[in-house]
């Protein structure tokens, strides 16, 4: 005996809906309202034509003012199957819940015949199946909460059934999470399938929530998917365009998945005279660990003529992005600016995948802004791996914007800002309390790790600063700033304590039209293995400049490592070094490359041919030009004198040691340097001192002067010489006795004993 009401209808359509009162089968729709709100309130259930198609209408309930409440003991939907929720006018809200021990499989289509928000709570857990559709016109929210708050602490539970004189006419004001929390999964693939009209809100709050190739639609709309733990609040704010919800009383989240070419989009809608003008929606994920996998995408494209939509992600623990996956916000909008992309947590790892803000026309592009509080991977192994501001038209890229303890860039992995068109680049700004580390290339086509801000266009670059206790750039990866058009390149700005460059490692700062500057300011660095921080310009470009101040900068001997501001054409660029400390590194003029280098080919005048650290600033081509220049702020060093070969024997340790220095005899001190010792490079280099008496001694008087004479010319006492032997003499006495200086060894009955004896 079914426990719901149906009202009387013919026969056809009783046969279309009679799976309604079949045994619980996940297969096959089955809904069953209980009697908690009452027998003369509870849900009525109606076979109806809605469209083309056999439904089920849902009547009844309990109205409250605003809301409408359904409690359900079981609700499904099976496949090809339709459940729609009436309301009378002036109904916002339709609760339902469900008060079994089963989850919720929905397998068809979900709607509501008019505007209302829909709420459908089930602790024990939803699915959302592959062919799993929405059709409402209000706002869509799933929860495996246990209740719905409303003010005054009053609830819709789904454990402890409220009855008919305690549900409320408020609004409701958050989900109360009880002890079990339910998981939610979305594996629905249609492209009209879990979508919700613009401006509306499509929220999955639970525990883990997983899309497993399910889409998520809410065009110029919101979506929400919030993984809490068991225990907590999170609040809820009813907006004219959708819900708002607020994490404050989260204390524990839940993870949230993304797999196999799962997909999110909220972007607006392409302009027509049929659709209203909305701004791109707002996508927010909120949990412990983010995973998007499996190609799976998450965008916010803006097509219409406001402001792009944001993407939002706050991750307690980590957020990984990785298998060809990536986050986009782009604007094709030729009014609207490009919306932003925000990254929260404490771990970020991209792998093979992209995050992406762009902009197609005349609209400003969006910035990408990470606070990452431990760290930050970019690995590019086995594919692309890039985080990029980019403008592809007349709009400004947005900036990129980093803050985290350590970056670590490798195999190909690239933070970029880029413009291919007229409109100017956009800024690359990374802030690392600890360190910045930047190696390798790609194994698959060999790109650089590093970070780049380029000009391909018209539009000038874009300025690449670092700020970070350590930088190292190593294995071929690269920090530069680069213009191949029309447009000026940008600067590359450096503050770090400790700045590193290995095997190949490069800044540089190259231009085909002007500009593209380096300012370092560092404690140290150290140059090994070719590598260079250079300014090089092509064509009749003039190069950029180089200013580096520092306590100490070394590069190893004969490791090719160069300090370069040329041109072709132009004019070399200025290098200015400020330094306690250069070791080296050696000057070179044009004229210097074509004496060691055997050719005046301006062609072959490159600095990198020979094995030796050099700092050169002129013009290949026209060296009658401006040939650049190097300036060097140091205390009086010859960087070429910088590093000093040891001898390779030693002193001997005899000349090192004193046994004694007896204060009444001719004595000597010697004076041995510092057996090769180098200089200590944090000292200043200065000409060895000399200790002079400038006091005037004329008045000393004349006795004294005699005195001290007289003292200088007396005889020394004699030498106290050592007994070597004993005899006894003619009293049966013994005698210590030593040799006379000169005189013939002696037979002693004893020999004493001496070092030599050891």
């Amino acid at each position: 005996m079914v426990n719901y009401l149906v009202k009387p209808v013919s026969w056809l359509m009783v046969s279309l809906c009679s799976f309604t009162v079949e045994p619980l089968n996940l297969a096959k729709a089955q809904i069953l309202p209980d009697d908690t709100l009452g027998t003369t309130e509870m849900s009525v259930l109606t076979p109806e034509i809605i469209g083309d198609f056999s439904a089920i209408q849902i009547e009844g309930g309990a109205i409250r003012g605003e809301n409408l409440f359904h409690s359900f003991r079981e609700f499904n939907i099976g496949e090809a199957r339709a459940v729609y929720f009436t309301h009378a006018a002036g109904i916002e809200n339709i609760i339902s819940r469900v008060t079994g021990s089963n989850l919720s499989n929905i397998e068809g289509t979900l709607g509501v015949l008019g505007n209302a928000n829909l709420f459908l709570i089930n602790p024990n857990g939803i699915i959302f199946g592959a062919n799993a559709r929405l059709d409402m016109g209000g706002s869509f929210i799933a929860t495996t909460a246990s209740s719905l708050v409303f003010e005054n602490n009053l609830e819709f539970s789904t454990t402890n059934q409220n009855t008919i004189p305690l549900l409320t006419i408020n609004t409701p004001i958050g989900l109360q999470f009880g002890e079990a929390v339910g998981n939610i999964i979305n594996r629905s693939e249609l492209l009209d399938g879990m979508q919700v009209q613009p401006n509306q809100t499509l929220a999955l709050l639970g525990g883990n929530i997983f899309l497993e190739g399910g889409n998520l639609f809410a065009p110029g709309g919101r979506i929400e998917l919030g993984s809490a733990a068991s225990n907590n609040f999170v609040g809820l704010v009813l907006a004219p365009d959708g819900l708002i919800f607020n994490y404050e009383g989260v204390q524990n989240f839940q993870d949230i998945q993304l797999s196999d070419e799962a997909n999110i989009t909220v972007a607006s809608p392409f302009l027509s005279a049929s659709i209203p003008v909305v701004n791109a929606g707002e996508v927010r994920l909120l949990g412990r660990q983010l995973i998007i996998t499996g190609d799976s995408a998450i965008t916010a494209n803006n097509f219409g003529a406001n402001s792009g939509g944001i993407l939002t992600f706050v991750a307690s623990e980590s957020l990984e992005i990785s298998n060809e996956s990536n986050l986009a916000n782009n604007n094709f909008s030729e009014i609207g600016a490009g919306g932003e992309i925000k990254i929260e947590t404490r771990q970020l790892i991209v792998r093979k995948s992209s995050i992406r803000a762009a902009t197609f026309s005349a609209g400003s592009g969006g910035n990408i802004i990470i606070n990452a509080s431990e760290s930050i991977l970019v690995d590019g192994s086995g594919g692309f791996s890039r985080l990029s501001t980019e403008s592809f038209s007349e709009g400004k890229a947005g900036n990129l914007q980093i803050m985290t303890g350590r970056l670590i860039i490798n195999n190909g992995g690239q933070l970029t800002s880029t413009t291919r068109s007229s409109g100017e680049g956009g800024s690359l700004l990374v802030n690392a309390s600890e360190i910045v580390k930047i190696s390798g290339q790609s194994s698959t086509d060999t790109a650089p790790s590093g970070l780049f801000a380029a000009t391909r266009g018209v539009g000038s670059g874009g300025l690449i600063k670092v700020n970070t206790s350590s930088l190292v750039v190593e294995d071929g990866a690269q920090i530069s700033v680069s213009s191949t058009g029309e447009g000026a390149a940008g600067n590359l700005e450096v503050n770090t304590n400790n700045l590193r460059l290995e095997n190949q490692g490069t800044l540089s700062a190259e231009t085909a039209s002007g500009e593209g500057n380096i300012t370092i300011q560092a404690e140290d660095i150290f140059l090994r293995r070719n590598s260079t921080i250079t300014t090089n310009a092509t064509g009749l470009a003039n190069g950029g400049n180089i200013s580096i101040d520092t306590d100490l900068i070394v590069a190893a001997p004969e490791e090719n490592n160069d300090l370069v501001a040329n041109a072709v054409e132009g004019s070399g660029g200025q290098i200015t070094l400020t330094a306690q400390g250069i070791i080296g590194l050696e000057l070179r003029t044009i004229e210097d490359l074509e004496r060691l280098l055997g050719t005046n080919n301006p062609n072959n005048l490159d600095p990198n041919l020979l094995t030796s650290n050099d700092i050169t600033a002129f013009s290949q081509f026209n060296p009658e030009i401006d040939q650049g220049s190097v300036i060097l702020q140091t205390p009086e060093v010859d960087p070429s004198q910088g590093l000093v070969v040891l001898p390779n024997e030693i002193r001997d340790p005899s000349e090192l040691i004193a046994t004694t220095c007896p204060a009444d005899e001719g004595n000597y001190f010697a004076v041995i340097g510092r057996g090769g010792l180098p200089e200590d490079p944090r000292q200043p280099l200065i000409s060895d001192m000399i200790w002079l008496d400038t006091r005037d001694f004329s008045e000393i008087s004349d006795n004294l002067l005699s005195d001290i004479g007289q003292t200088a010319a007396s005889k020394p006492p004699k030498k106290i010489v050592e007994a070597t032997g004993w005899v006894v003499n003619e009293d049966n006495e013994v005698v210590l006795v030593a040799p006379l200086p000169g005189a013939a060894p002696q037979d002693w009955w004893y020999q004493g004993t001496g070092c030599s004896s050891f």
